[in-house]
């Protein structure tokens, strides 16, 4: 058999994404958890699951809500008899993360400062034990080669890369979104796309599309992993015009509902196309509430400290708070023998419309 599954975790505001591979291949593209006390909802499902061996980790940039945690399984899976094949990012250099440490406030020191721990461990597992080995996924990259599944990287883009770097050192707004890695998995006609955080769609679906012309690979991606939390700027209108199937494909966001996410033009430029648009938590964009951010909720009193608390962890029942809920709480989609998706959310609810 060679079927797999593909989980898109309810984490709040964050990504952690699991891919369920045949022959026992695991890999997990990015980690989130919501605070510091709890175990992250990954390494959780994983456990349960009974596995010991990852065979790829892929960080696709570095923001905290896709790496917060990422060192837990790290660690977990380099000990006790388990392990880890690959550790897959966009190429973090030494260099740029003391920049980071040095450069940033003091939130943002104690968040960067976990990336340089983890990148510590990543280090010493490569060089010294020799027990991971490290990718670096690009345009247009073959990361891993798994038989009938095949997974590319079609980001960061190497304009990207340049235009980060011009600024960087000079610019503390410079965006860490632009060295997003954004992987395709390829299972014979089946297309699913992972949109991390970029905003590149532009080039990206530029070098899909010349790739699926040279292959004569048909170029509709049946599952799409929606950019940035379904935010304005992760959108991309030619993505759902011409890249999807009406009707069939599925689109899945990831998100908390903060910093307006999703956006309601996102939602509105996806369910327009057709495709089945489904969401780990979503925003009530019909209540009458001026402003869409959670601290307006608060204090307009819609939204109390408890209730948010809740919600970042995801524990209240959907009928217990009707501004934000957990609305289709984890996600997954799986791909048969055949080609024949189908798609589970976690609470049975429709696509959204």
């Amino acid at each position: 058999m060679s079927s797999f599954c593909i989980h898109v975790l309810n984490v709040g505001h964050g990504d952690s994404i699991i891919l369920e591979l045949p022959d026992n291949n695991w890999g997990l593209v990015d980690c989130f958890k919501t605070n510091a006390g709890i175990e992250p909802p990954a390494l959780t499902f994983l456990k349960k699951r009974q596995v010991d061996r990852l065979t790829f980790v892929c960080l696709t940039h570095p923001h905290h809500d896709h790496y917060h945690g990422m060192l837990e399984i790290l660690e977990y899976f380099s000990s006790e008899g388990r392990g880890i094949e690959y550790f897959l990012d966009s190429g973090i250099s030494d260099r740029r993360l003391q920049y980071y440490i040095k450069e940033f406030g003091k939130k943002e020191y104690n968040e960067y400062k976990e990336l340089r721990l983890l990148y510590d461990f990543v280090q010493e597992k490569i060089t010294k034990d020799r027990t991971i080995k490290y990718l670096i996924a690009g345009e247009k990259t073959l990361c891993l080669d798994l038989g009938l599944i095949k997974i590319n990287s079609y980001a960061p883009i190497s304009s990207d890369i340049l235009r980060y770097f011009e600024k960087w050192g000079e610019d503390k707004t410079i965006d860490e979104n632009l060295l997003s890695v954004v992987l395709v998995i390829t299972f014979r006609d089946t297309n699913i796309i992972l949109g991390a955080d970029t905003i590149s769609w532009e080039e990206i679906l530029n070098a899909w599309s010349e790739d699926c012309q040279n292959t004569g690979r048909q170029p509709k991606f049946n599952l799409v992993k929606v950019s940035h939390h379904g935010s304005e700027s992760g959108n991309h209108e030619g993505l759902w015009d011409s890249f999807t199937l009406r009707g069939q494909s599925v689109a899945v966001i990831s998100t908390g509902c903060r910093y307006d996410s999703p956006h309601p033009k996102t939602v509105k430029s996806i369910i327009s196309r057709e495709v089945k648009l489904y969401s780990t938590n979503f925003r009530d964009f019909s209540k009458p509430v001026s402003g869409n951010r959670l601290d307006e909720y608060v204090q307009q009193g819609l939204i109390n400290q408890s209730l948010l608390e809740a919600l970042d962890a995801s524990t209240l029942p959907v009928e217990d708070f009707e501004i934000i809920a957990p609305y289709h709480g984890n996600c997954s989609i799986t791909v048969e023998d055949n080609c024949e998706c189908s798609f589970l959310p976690e609470i049975d609810r429709p696509p959204i419309s």
